[in-house]
């Protein structure tokens, strides 16, 4: 009697002592599939908030970028020539002059240069009263100081500005900007769907009609 509580005692103490293997590997597949939700998840937060702080910059770019054209067109004199050259990321009127390097470049591109300088993105030059820009199309432009508009991680795709009617003083500006890696973009310059890195792509395309207040 006495010797079949003190076994039962026993065994009860070695049940307390530790798991068994079952409850171990069903605890372990418990803790695994909670990690792996909450990665998951966390992974997902990241790609979103990474997307759209993405989306932000680019848009913000293209916004402060058809202002600014936008503000300068408007006060250049109704005699002031508009000269659009997208394909040589050129643009001057009215004494504003602006040059860029596209994210993906035409065939027998040469990136424009300034004093020397290669244009990461895009950059206004004011005082170019005679059009320097775009009446000299060599890759090393030598005239003003350039300011830049964009941060390094932001690119032109393109830029154009053109008369929207036959009414004077009348045009429409266009500005398509993107991320600056062209390793995320396709051969149409669209961002590409499900590859590595592809939260980082952003594209945007921004068009204002503008009337010049001195036509």
């Amino acid at each position: 009697m006495i010797q079949n509580c003190m076994q039962k005692l026993h065994n009860m103490k070695q049940r307390e002592q530790g798991f068994t293997i079952v409850e171990l590997l069903m605890a372990l597949a418990v803790f695994s599939f909670v990690l792996v939700l909450v990665t998951t998840v966390f992974i997902q937060i990241f790609r979103t908030y990474t997307r759209g702080i993405t989306r932000k910059e680019v848009n913000q770019s293209a916004r402060l970028l058809l202002d600014d054209m936008s503000s300068k067109l408007k006060s250049i004199p109704s005699s002031a020539q508009v000269v659009s050259l997208p394909a040589n990321g050129r643009l001057c009127f009215g004494g504003y002059s602006y040059v860029w390097n596209p994210v993906v470049k035409p065939g027998g591109w040469t990136d424009n240069k300034v004093n020397g300088t290669t244009i990461n993105t895009i950059v206004r030059i004011d005082g170019d009263v005679g059009g320097t820009v775009c009446t000299d199309l060599s890759p090393n432009i030598t005239v003003g100081t350039p300011r830049s508009l964009f941060s390094d991680r932001v690119g032109v795709q393109t830029v154009s500005v053109s008369q929207a009617s036959q009414v004077s003083g009348v045009y429409t500006i266009s500005v398509t900007t993107s991320t600056k890696s062209t390793d995320l973009l396709n051969a149409a310059n669209q961002c590409q769907q499900g590859i590595v890195g592809s939260q980082f792509c952003s594209q945007i395309t921004l068009t204002e009609t503008i009337a010049r207040r001195n036509r």
